[in-house]
C-alpha cells in the first residue's frame, strides 16, 4: 500500500446555483481501517464520494487519495461501488471482468469469483442475476486491481443475510491486508459489525467522528450504542 494515511477529505465543499450541498467537509481513513460514513438521506454522503472519486468537481477543499491529490493517477488505484453498478447484463461474470478490469488476469477469475461468492455462476448471464448477486459482481470488479483503497456507497444493498455477512468477512479481509475503505450505508447494525470508525454527516456537514470500541465494533451490544448517538446526533441538527 502506498499511504499510510490512504483516503484524505480536506474540507470539501460543493455549491450548485448557489444551494450549499456539502461544507467543509474533513476525515481521514488510515490503511487498514474501516470507516462509516453515515447520515440520513439528502445529508450530501453521495456528494461527498463523488467528489473523493472524481465524479464531481468541488467547489472547494481537496480530495487526497495515496498522498495524490484528486483527480489524478491515484484513481487508477482506487477501487468504487458508487450508484448502481454499470454492468453488461449480456456478458457473463467473466465477461465482465474482461471489459471492465482488462488488467486483471484471466487465469485469476475463478479465484476472484469464488472470493466474491460467484464462482459457480461465473459463466452465466448477468440478465440472470439477482440484485445481489449484481453487487458481488460489482464489488469483485471494484477489487480486481488491487486496489490502496475502496470508496463504497450502500454496497450491501440487495444482499441477503447471508451475503451481507459474506461481505463483511470480504471488507474485514480486504481491511486486514492493508487497504483503506470508506462505507457508506444506513444499516446501522451492520456498520458497528464492520467500521473501526464512524463519521455522520448531517446537512452537508461533518457533526461527529468517533472510534468503535473492540466491543462496539464487533457487535457486543453496540447495535443500541451506535444508534442512539446516531440518532441524537442528527436529531439535534434538525432541531437547532
Amino acid at each position: 500500500m502506498s499511504d499510510h494515511t490512504t483516503i484524505v477529505a480536506d474540507r470539501l465543499t460543493k455549491r450548485v446555483w448557489g444551494r450549499t450541498l456539502v461544507k467543509d467537509v474533513s476525515f481521514c481513513v488510515a490503511s487498514g481501517q474501516v470507516m462509516g460514513f453515515l447520515g440520513p438521506n439528502g445529508a450530501g454522503k453521495t456528494t461527498t464520494i463523488r467528489m473523493l472519486l472524481g465524479l464531481s468537481r468541488p467547489s472547494g477543499g481537496l480530495a487526497i487519495l495515496s498522498g495524490q491529490r484528486v483527480p489524478g493517477p491515484a484513481l487508477t488505484r482506487t477501487g468504487s461501488l458508487v450508484d448502481r453498478p454499470g454492468l453488461h447484463t449480456w456478458a457473463s461474470a467473466s465477461g465482465n471482468l474482461r471489459s471492465l478490469a482488462p488488467q486483471f488476469a484471466r487465469s485469476e477469475h475463478p479465484a476472484l469469483l469464488d472470493r466474491v461468492g460467484l464462482r459457480d455462476v461465473g459463466t452465466k448471464s448477468v440478465r440472470a442475476y439477482s440484485q445481489g448477486m449484481k453487487q458481488r459482481l460489482a464489488l469483485a470488479i471494484a477489487i480486481a486491481n488491487g486496489p490502496d483503497a475502496l470508496v463504497l456507497d450502500e454496497p450491501a444493498n440487495g444482499l441477503d443475510p447471508a451475503g451481507v455477512r459474506d461481505f463483511r468477512e470480504l471488507v474485514r479481509g480486504l481491511a486486514a491486508e492493508g487497504r483503506a475503505i470508506l462505507v457508506s450505508s444506513h444499516q446501522l447494525a451492520e456498520v458497528e459489525r464492520l467500521c473501526d470508525v464512524v463519521v455522520v454527516l448531517d446537512r452537508g456537514r461533518v457533526v461527529d467522528e468517533f472510534t468503535l470500541s473492540p466491543d462496539e465494533a464487533r457487535g457486543a451490544g453496540a447495535s443500541s450504542v451506535l444508534e442512539e448517538r446516531y440518532l441524537t446526533l442528527t436529531d439535534h441538527s434538525r432541531s437547532g
